[in-house]
C-alpha cells in the first residue's frame, strides 16, 4: 500500500480505521458490508486517493461489478490533492495532455504511410522528428510551467 505501514495508515486515517483493519484489508479479506461514509473518507485521506475510487473499490470488494464510467485511468490516478489546483493550473494540465495526445496522433498518422511502403518525413531525416518533438515538448513545458506559475508565455519573453 504505497510504502506505508499499517500503523502509518491508521495514523493517516485519523485512527478511524485501526491498524488491524488495515491489515485485514491489505491481505484481501473481503468486506461484508458497505463502509460508513466516515470510513470511506478516512481511507481516501490515508491513501491519498479520490473518495470515488475508494467507494468503487469497496463496492468491488462486496462483489459488485462496477466500472469507473467515463473517467480515464489517468484521472483516476490523480491524487486527491489535485482538487487544490486553481483554474489556470487545471487548464494548463489539460492543455499539456491534449498537446501530447495530439502529438502522439500525428506521429501515428506519419507511421501509417510507412506501413504501406511509403517513406514518411520521419524516415527521410531522422533528426527532424526528434528536433520537432523536442521543440514541441519545450514549448508545451514552457507554457504549462508559466501557466502553473500564473504567468503567460508573453510575459516571460517580454521580461516582465
Amino acid at each position: 500500500m504505497r510504502g506505508f505501514s499499517y500503523a502509518d495508515l491508521e495514523t493517516r486515517a485519523g485512527a478511524v480505521i485501526t491498524r488491524q483493519r488495515w491489515q485485514q484489508l491489505g491481505t484481501g479479506v473481503r468486506i461484508k458490508e458497505f463502509p460508513e461514509p466516515a470510513t470511506l473518507e478516512a481511507m481516501s485521506k490515508a491513501l491519498d486517493a479520490d473518495v470515488a475510487e475508494v467507494v468503487l473499490a469497496a463496492a468491488r470488494s462486496l462483489g459488485l461489478n462496477v466500472q469507473r464510467g467515463a473517467q480515464s485511468d489517468l484521472a483516476a490516478r490523480l491524487p486527491s490533492t489535485s482538487d487544490r489546483l486553481n483554474e489556470v493550473q487545471r487548464d494548463a494540465i489539460v492543455t499539456l495532455v491534449r498537446s501530447i495526445t495530439e502529438q502522439s496522433n500525428a506521429v501515428e498518422a506519419e507511421a501509417e504511410p510507412a506501413a504501406s511502403g511509403e517513406a514518411s518525413e520521419g524516415e527521410k531525416n531522422l533528426d527532424e522528428p526528434q528536433s520537432a518533438a523536442a521543440s514541441t515538448f519545450d514549448a508545451i513545458t514552457a507554457s504549462t510551467g508559466a501557466a502553473l506559475l500564473g504567468k503567460s508565455v508573453e510575459q516571460e519573453h517580454d521580461g516582465s
